[in-house]
Formats: structure tokens, C-alpha cells, sequence
């Protein structure tokens, strides 16, 4: 059967339109109508400037176009559809009134760093960059920041999405927005061009946290799996950093010799560690930590985070190249997610037949459900709190 009537049979009978509306309202109606709401359409074309009153609006809607994707923009000060008719006559100035921090950590940007996959694919190798990079964001938003109501989501594509929903967070100013990210942006993509981390004398708090979560699962991922060390250009691009980050072309030299003599990604890394035992020079003290944070810190699309009225994926929205949903998933649980088996609309429509005949072996409905109970449950709590505007 073709995607399309599968798409619009996931709009009728999956995607949860009311939790949706109860999340973007934040105990307000009037602010879900002033929300910016798009759809994305065949051909890469857009309905943008949509807004819905309700649940019963935005449903009805969506059953009525059939999305390939559903993205999400900040809350104006007008009805954005309105916007559109009344700027023509110069009557409104259209202004963002508020707009959750969110962050956008693509697999591709790492694309200098790992040697399993390329371009916008995500295995399980992969995944393990990006359940760092929520391990490290994550608890950087908390004891950092103060804030608690933090969604995380599978794109359903490369990456993933995180959505800051504090008040104080969602009213941020464009200044703030750039600076809280910029905090947070240690490592671009391309990193690998120039020396980015130098730690002059101690790691600033923020790093020694992310260490600690980066620093067990270095040799496991980076050394062994990615094999960082195991070819001869893994090991160039090794010796460049090096050699940028000692300020040295002699330790690279001394240490390719030794690379040379050796075989694995293990025993040279080893080995490496070994030189540099040997030396108690200030400045090649924490050279080790240096390269883990060059190799495995989060790589954050910026740009998501700083422009107030940058679409983002709507959670349960289907990917459209992929047709695998953008679903929720618990933080404390990021190792055990698979984005090789996420739900998609084929897999849902399948099983959602299988189920009305009675089979229960119903792997892509039980981890939609799963992802629908955490945003539930995170809903529940914004509204336990009254997180309103």
C-alpha cells in the first residue's frame, strides 16, 4: 500500500492530538492559537503560519491535508494566520512572545569522529554519540541552568531534539537563547580542522561533569568500535591533533614511530597514554582529556538554539524521508534506545491490523506507546507544576 492513505490512517488513529495541545497550551488555549504550527507537504513545499484554537482544529486539519511532516515555531503575539492577512494592511508588527530552548545534535556532525556510517545514517554504533551528547546536555540544563521540564526526542531521521518548557526558559531573550548555547557549544562539526579544546591549567566544572560521563565510555565507543587508532588516516588525523594541541611536530613524530610499531586502536591508544605519562609538563597534563572532549563532546546546531522562529519537528511527527516517528524517549534510558527499530507508519499500520486479529508480538506499537506514556508523563508534570505563561 502506498505511504500516503498509510500516513493518513497513522493521523487517525495514533497521532495524540489532545497531549499535544496540552503540552503547547501550557494551561492557556489562547496560547496554542498563537503558536506557529506547520506542515510540510510533498515536493519539499510548506503551509507555514498555521494556527489551531484546539485539539479538534488541529486534528481535523491534519486529517484533512495529510502532512508528510508536522514542525513547530514559537508563540506570537498574533494568530500567525492572522499575521499574514493584517501585515499586509500594516495594522500588526508580528513579535515572538515566547519560544521553548531547544537544541538540535545531528549525527552528520560528527561525521570526522565516527567510522561506522556516513551522511544522515544512525546505527546503534552511532547512537552511542548521541546518548552522550543527552547524558551531557541534559544534566548541563539541570545543575547549570535550574531548569527541569526538559523533553528529549528521536528525530526520526539523524539526530535528536531537546525541548526546554521552564517559563523562564521559554521567555528567554534572543541574547540569553545565544548565550546559553554558546555555553553549551564547546565542539563544532569539522573540529578536526583546528585545535578547539585547550584546558589551561583545570577544566572548567561544566567539563570536568561531562567527563565524567564521557570519560567511561571513551575506549568502549571511540577506541575499540570506531577504531579511532585502527587506519592509517584515523591515526594522521590523531597525530594532527596532537601535534596542535602540544604545540608540537616533535611529539607527533615520536609518537607516530611508536604507532608504527603497533597494531590495534587499543594498544596504540595505550601507548599514547603511556608517552605522555612519562612527561610532567603543565601544559600536555590533561592532553588525554582534551582529545575525549575533541572526540565524543555534543555537537549542537546552533543556529536551532539562537533564531527564535526556527521550525522544529513536532513530536509523533513521521519523518518524511524515513516515515519513522519523532518519538519521545526517557533521558535516564538513552542507551537502550534503538533508532534501527523506531516505529514507523508502515511498521504502525501493519501492526495495528496484526493487533485487531488478535496477535500480540507488537514490537513498533509497544515502543510508540512507550514513547506516548513518557510524554504523558512529562505533560502531567509541566502541569503538576503549573509551568504556565
Amino acid at each position: 500500500m502506498s505511504i500516503v492513505p498509510q500516513r493518513m490512517f497513522y493521523y487517525w488513529n495514533h497521532f495524540p492530538f489532545e497531549d499535544c495541545c496540552r503540552w503547547l497550551s501550557y494551561g492557556n488555549g489562547y496560547i496554542l492559537s498563537l503558536r506557529e504550527v506547520s506542515f510540510g507537504i510533498s515536493d519539499g513545499m510548506f503551509f507555514r503560519n498555521l494556527s489551531f484554537n484546539n485539539a479538534l482544529d488541529f486534528k481535523l486539519n491534519a486529517r484533512r491535508i495529510n502532512p508528510e511532516r508536522i514542525d513547530l515555531g514559537p508563540v506570537y503575539n498574533i494568530s500567525p494566520a492572522l499575521a499574514v492577512i493584517e501585515q499586509s494592511k500594516s495594522l500588526f508588527k508580528q513579535s515572538v512572545t515566547q519560544r521553548e530552548v531547544v537544541f538540535d545534535i545531528d549525527i552528520s556532525d560528527y561525521e570526522e569522529v565516527r567510522t561506522c556510517c556516513i551522511g544522515s545514517n544512525l546505527c546503534r554504533k552511532c547512537w552511542k554519540y548521541m546518548a552522550i551528547a543527552c547524558k551531557v546536555i541534559d544534566l548541563a540544563l539541570r545543575e547549570d541552568f535550574g531548569y527541569c521540564h526538559i523533553l528529549w526526542t528521536y528525530s526520526g531521521g539523524r539526530g535528536v531534539h531537546c525541548w526546554v518548557c521552564d517559563e523562564e526558559a521559554r521567555k528567554l531573550k534572543p541574547a540569553e537563547r545565544e548565550a546559553v548555547g554558546d555555553y553549551l557549544q564547546i565542539i563544532k562539526s569539522g573540529a578536526f580542522n583546528v585545535k578547539k579544546v585547550h584546558f589551561e591549567k583545570v577544566p572548567h566544572p561544566s567539563v570536568k561533569r561531562a567527563l565524567q560521563i564521557i570519560e567511561p565510555e571513551f575506549v568502549k565507543t571511540c577506541v575499540e568500535e570506531q577504531n579511532i587508532l585502527g587506519t592509517e588516516e584515523g591515526m594522521q588525523i590523531f597525530l594532527r591533533m596532537i601535534s596542535s594541541l602540544c604545540n608540537s611536530e616533535t611529539v607527533k613524530e615520536d609518537l607516530k614511530e611508536i604507532f608504527d610499531t603497533l597494531e590495534t586502536s587499543g594498544q596504540r591508544w595505550k601507548a599514547f597514554l603511556d608517552f605522555f605519562k612519562k612527561t610532567n609538563e603543565w601544559r600536555t597534563v590533561f592532553v588525554a582529556e582534551e582529545l575525549m572532549i575533541q572526540y565524543f563532546y555534543p555537537r549542537l546546531d546552533i543556529g536551532v538554539t539562537k533564531v527564535l522562529n526556527h521550525l522544529l519537528k513536532c513530536p509523533f511527527s513521521p519523518h518524511n524521508k524515513t516515515q519513522k516517528i519523532c518519538i519521545p524517549f526517557d533521558v535516564e534510558k538513552v542507551d537502550d534506545f534503538d533508532p534501527t527499530t523506531a516505529p514507523n507508519i508502515p511498521s504502525l499500520f501493519a501492526e495495528t491490523q496484526l493487533e485487531k486479529a488478535g496477535e500480540t508480538n507488537l514490537p513498533a506499537l509497544t515502543k510508540f506507546r512507550e514513547g506516548v506514556q513518557v510524554f504523558q508523563k512529562f505533560v502531567s508534570k509541566l502541569e503538576k507544576y503549573k509551568c504556565y505563561a
